[in-house]
C-alpha cells in the first residue's frame, strides 16, 4: 500500500508539472494541494482500516472470535505477523497441555501411592493397638497416626493441583440439613475427644444448588478447623439460612478467632497462621473456598465466624460469586 501511495504522489506531480508548462494558473496549483490532502487521507483511511483488520485477526486467533456471519481466517488470508502470532498461540496451547497432563499424571501418581500406603499402614496401627503399654508402643502409634494424617493430606492436596475438583463436581438441588448432618457426623469423634458440644440450627426445608459429597467435605473442613481451635468443654455453633439468590452456612466457635492482619491469607495454600496448633499443611480452607467458588459459590471469614455461600439456582462455575451479588 505504501509503494501504491508513492507511485499515486509521483502520478500526481507528474500531471501537475505537465500542466504548470501550459498553463501556470492558481487554480491548477490548488487542485495539486487538494489531491495530495485528498492521497494522504486516503492512504490514512486506508492504513487504519487495515490496522483494525488486523487486530481482529489478532484478537480471533488468540481467542477464537469470530464476527457473527463472518467465516474463520484461513491460514492463506493471514500476514506474515499473523502467522507469527498464531504460531505463537499454538506453542503456548501445547506447552499449557503439557503441563496439564503433567500435573494430572503427578496427581494420580500421588493418589495411587497413597492409596497403596494405606493397608499396610491400617495394618501397622492394628498391630500397635495389640502390643503391650510400653514407650515404644506408644511411638509407633503415634508415628503411624502421624504417617495417615500425611498422607490424607498429599492426598488432598493431589486434588488441588489436578482438574479432580471441577471435573467431578456435580451440582444439584440438595437440603442443607443433609449437608450439614454429613458434615457433622465425620468431625463428631474429633469433637468427643476434647468434649465439644455441637449447636446445629438448620430450618427443614431449606435448599439449594450444590455437590453434596464435595461440598460435605468443605464444611467438614471448616467444623475440623473450629472443633481444633476450640477450648476444651466449648461448643461449635452450625447455623443456617436461605436467602433470595442464595443459603447460607455460618459455622462459629469459642476459639480465639484470626486476626484481621490473617484473614486474607488463611485461604492460601499452605498458609498457616501465628497461632496455629498441632499438625496441619494449610490446604484444608484452601480446598474449602475451591470446591464453594467452583459452584458458584463464595466462602467468607468474619468476626463472627467462617460462612459459606451457596446458590438458589442452577449457576455455572463461571460467574462466581458476582452472580450472587456477593
Amino acid at each position: 500500500m505504501t509503494a501504491a501511495f508513492i507511485a499515486a504522489l509521483l502520478l500526481i506531480s507528474a500531471g501537475y508539472r505537465v500542466v504548470s508548462l501550459y498553463d501556470r494558473g492558481a487554480v491548477w496549483l490548488y487542485l495539486y494541494i487538494a489531491a495530495v490532502c485528498l492521497c494522504f487521507c486516503a492512504f490514512a483511511v486506508l492504513e487504519r482500516r487495515k490496522r483494525k483488520r488486523t487486530e481482529e485477526r489478532i484478537e480471533q486467533i488468540f481467542f477464537d472470535k469470530t464476527a457473527p456471519g463472518k467465516p474463520p481466517v484461513s491460514e492463506d488470508e493471514l500476514s506474515l505477523l499473523e502467522r507469527r502470532v498464531l504460531l505463537y498461540r499454538r506453542q503456548e496451547e501445547t506447552r499449557e497441555k503439557r503441563l496439564s497432563e503433567g500435573y494430572a499424571n503427578l496427581a494420580s501418581l500421588v493418589s495411587d501411592i497413597a492409596h497403596q500406603t494405606k493397608t499396610p499402614l491400617s495394618a501397622i496401627r492394628l498391630n500397635a493397638e495389640t502390643l503391650s503399654p510400653s514407650p515404644e508402643a506408644e511411638r509407633i502409634r503415634a508415628q503411624s497416626v502421624r504417617l495417615t494424617f500425611l498422607i490424607d493430606a498429599l492426598t488432598r492436596l493431589s486434588r488441588c493441583e489436578s482438574r479432580l475438583i471441577e471435573d467431578n463436581l456435580r451440582p444439584r438441588r440438595e437440603r442443607l440439613g443433609e449437608l450439614v448432618c454429613s458434615a457433622v457426623s465425620d468431625v463428631w469423634s474429633f469433637a468427643g475427644t476434647k468434649s465439644v458440644k455441637l449447636e446445629c440450627d438448620v430450618p427443614d426445608g431449606l435448599e439449594a444448588y450444590f455437590d453434596l459429597r464435595w461440598t460435605s467435605e468443605a464444611l467438614f473442613n471448616l467444623l475440623h478447623n473450629s472443633v481444633k481451635y476450640s477450648p476444651t468443654g466449648g461448643t461449635v455453633r452450625i447455623k443456617a439460612r436461605s436467602y433470595d439468590m442464595f443459603a447460607r452456612v455460618d459455622v462459629s466457635d469459642d476459639g480465639p478467632g484470626v486476626p484481621e492482619k490473617e484473614r486474607s491469607d488463611i485461604w492460601k495454600r499452605f498458609y498457616r497462621g501465628g497461632n496455629a496448633v498441632g499438625d496441619g499443611v494449610g490446604i484444608g480452607l484452601y480446598l474449602t473456598r475451591e470446591i464453594v467458588r467452583r459452584q458458584g459459590g463464595r466462602a467468607l471469614l468474619s468476626d463472627e465466624g467462617f460462612s459459606i455461600f451457596l446458590p438458589i439456582q442452577p449457576i455455572g462455575p463461571q460467574y462466581g460469586s458476582q452472580q450472587l451479588g456477593l
